[in-house]
């Protein structure tokens, strides 16, 4: 099975549900994980790479349903990674060891000795809960602490005169070894005072004390 990309460093929950093979039904069912207490996710990369993690129950694990949370050292590198389930069963043996696959996608880093430029793509009319039209994450990696820095992105319309046309505040956080992410969440009412055909340019910073960090720097396609 092809579970969903992830990205290098990605920290997120997933949940994972314990099925058996029944013999009677020749079927797989659920298995009711509520007495065992070793629960774990195997995660092996393209280069040898291996850790596993220790789940948790979702709910009371009647269900056969636990979670487990990577860390910015679960996927440390591009390629393809398998994940295996493995629960001990009161009954003896193991209750799942299904064997899937996911992509796991280079993260683009400004460092901080340069930053990067990529395009960002604002599409009207997909707006989320009518609210915000979507997010945008930057990752940077810092020796200095900035996880109680100001993340600002800002746009600007060139050639029109117009200057900034709209400054979004976002949330600095720390995802382990000088790791950070600077999280923005775009209103739809600021998208939509963007034109499109107008040459349209962001700039994210963090601002830490009395210095700033530019995150990343691109022009915007409104389409």
């Amino acid at each position: 099975m092809t579970l969903r990309p992830a990205t290098v460093g990605d920290t997120t929950v997933i949940t994972k549900i314990v099925k058996r093979w029944d013999a009677t039904t020749e079927a797989l069912v659920v298995v009711d994980i509520s007495s065992e207490t070793t629960m774990e996710v195997h995660f092996n990369g393209p280069n040898g790479e291996a850790s596993i993690l220790d789940g948790t129950w979702t709910t009371d694990g009647t269900d056969g349903s636990f979670t487990v949370t990577t860390v910015a050292g679960t996927w440390t590198t591009s390629g393809l990674w398998t994940e295996q389930t493995f629960v001990v069963l009161a009954t003896g043996g193991w209750g799942d060891v299904t064997e899937e696959v996911r992509e796991i996608k280079e993260r683009r880093l400004a460092h901080d000795d340069g930053v990067f430029e990529s395009l960002m793509t604002l599409r009207l009319g997909e707006s989320l809960d009518g609210v915000f039209l979507t997010s945008k994450v930057f990752t940077l990696h810092s020796t200095t602490d900035i996880s109680s820095g100001t993340a600002t992105l800002t746009f600007t319309e060139k050639y029109c005169d117009l200057g900034t046309v709209g400054t979004v505040t976002g949330t600095v956080a720390l995802l382990g070894s000088n790791m950070y992410s600077a999280t923005f969440a775009i209103p739809i009412t600021l998208a939509d005072s963007l034109e499109a055909g107008r040459r349209t340019t962001y700039r994210a910073i963090v601002n830490h004390g009395t210095s700033e960090k530019l995150v990343g720097f691109g022009d915007v396609d409104v389409q």
